[in-house]
């Protein structure tokens, strides 16, 4: 595979370079490529071991990731582009668009593929940006198909790795000048930060932000703790009192001190900052799931809808278009309570209230207040029924 992959990236530097480079014609030029890549070796992971076994030097790595991110390689590079291989073992990526273009194929493995609008955007300042985040279409992606990749908030998406592992091969370009396109993570629903980067583009924060994290990781545990927090998050510029408050939220929420900081900020900063107040829960429930613990497809498939879709009605269609020969709240119901039961998720759910969702999803009954405590089940309180599909697609291969 990896051999084919070189010989794939010699000739697209070739016929991109007839073009004259030009980064707006990469995209589909590098898709095209892709669509027509069959490595010989069906074992595609075990092709990565053996590219490792025979070789005594590589390409200098661009692994955008750092080292928490997922196991990346670099197989193929020049000064234009390069040609990234990721193994995902855990199926989540976060809300992002790109300062960069290109293709991904999955090789080996299946995803959710979400893309998304950000709407009504705000520019706070350079790094910081406030809208509305909505979904666009959620899509399933099977191995061998290949999608491209705009830069710019054109193209946001997130992608949720069903198989274990996933193996993606990604070809794209070196980054683009910040001064034409900058990367944004995205906080639901409605926060844009950028992704900053170090010289070899390891996400990075400023010297300025460790020392502040660093010391705050000290306090916790003294009477200074709550006010310094405050004082960091009303205080530090927008992109910094942002993060500033994701990283000390059950900090202050324990402390009974969270509603004061972000009211103080909002003030500080502007109202775009009351956008945290729904924001900040989803983020901290993002992190709170052992990912390395959801290891079935249909968990990660039951998880992906549940932080993504905003109705029991929505999840219920992906379910059913996935599944058609099981109920979606068997399904559902079934796959949260042996999350729970293994630590993954932060609910509990033992065999009387699993009963308890089972019958009330499949009868159309209101949920029990103590089962909906917890903000990943809050989907499940949304019960409207003319909540909109038509954006949800399961198009692909035979269900899962």
């Amino acid at each position: 595979m990896i051999r084919a992959l070189e010989n794939l990236a010699v000739r697209l530097d070739a016929e991109w370079k007839a073009t004259g480079y030009k980064t707006s014609v990469f995209p589909k030029l590098a898709a095209r490529f892709l669509a027509g890549f069959r490595p010989e070796n069906d074992d595609r992971l075990r092709a990565l071991s053996d590219w490792l076994l025979r070789s005594k030097t590589f390409p200098a790595p661009l692994n955008p990731f750092g080292s928490a991110g997922p196991p990346a390689f670099t197989v193929w590079a020049n000064p234009r582009f390069v040609v990234n291989v990721y193994a995902y073992m855990t199926p989540a990526v976060n809300i992002h668009d790109h300062n960069f273009a290109g293709a991904f194929v999955n090789v080996v493995g299946k995803s959710l593929h979400c893309t998304y609008r950000f709407a009504d955007a705000e520019r706070i300042n350079p790094s910081v940006h406030v809208g509305g985040l909505s979904l666009r279409a959620a899509d399933l992606i099977a191995e061998d198909r290949v999608e491209t990749i705009d830069a710019g908030s054109g193209f946001i998406h997130q992608v949720w790795h069903l198989s274990r592992p996933t193996v993606v091969v990604v070809i794209r370009t070196r980054p683009l000048s910040r001064r034409t396109v900058r990367q944004f993570e995205y906080l639901r629903p409605a926060v844009a930060m950028e992704v900053l980067r170090d010289a070899t583009l390891v996400p990075q924060m400023s010297q300025r932000f460790e020392y502040a994290s660093k010391l705050m990781q000290c306090l916790r545990g003294s009477s200074d703790g709550v006010s310094y927090a405050t004082q960091l998050i009303e205080k530090e510029r927008p992109w910094e009192a942002v993060w500033h408050l994701v990283e000390n939220w059950q900090f202050l929420q324990s402390n009974g001190a969270l509603d004061d900081a972000i009211a103080r900020a909002a003030r500080s900063h502007g109202s775009w900052f009351r956008a945290m107040e729904t924001a900040g829960p989803r983020i901290n429930l993002f992190y709170s799931i052992n990912w390395h613990r959801v290891l079935q497809e249909s968990d990660r498939v039951v998880v992906a809808s549940l932080l993504t879709l905003d109705s029991w009605h929505q999840i219920s269609h992906v379910l059913r278009s996935l599944w058609p020969d099981t109920a979606p709240e068997v399904l559902l119901a079934d796959s949260l309570r042996r999350l729970a039961r293994t630590g993954a998720i932060p609910v509990r759910l033992n065999d009387e209230r699993h009963a308890v969702l089972l019958r009330t999803l499949r009868d159309g009954g209101e949920l029990e207040p103590d089962l909906g405590d917890k903000e990943l089940l809050k989907p499940l309180f949304n019960r409207d029924a003319s909540a909109p599909i038509d954006h949800l697609r399961t198009s692909g291969p035979a269900p899962l």
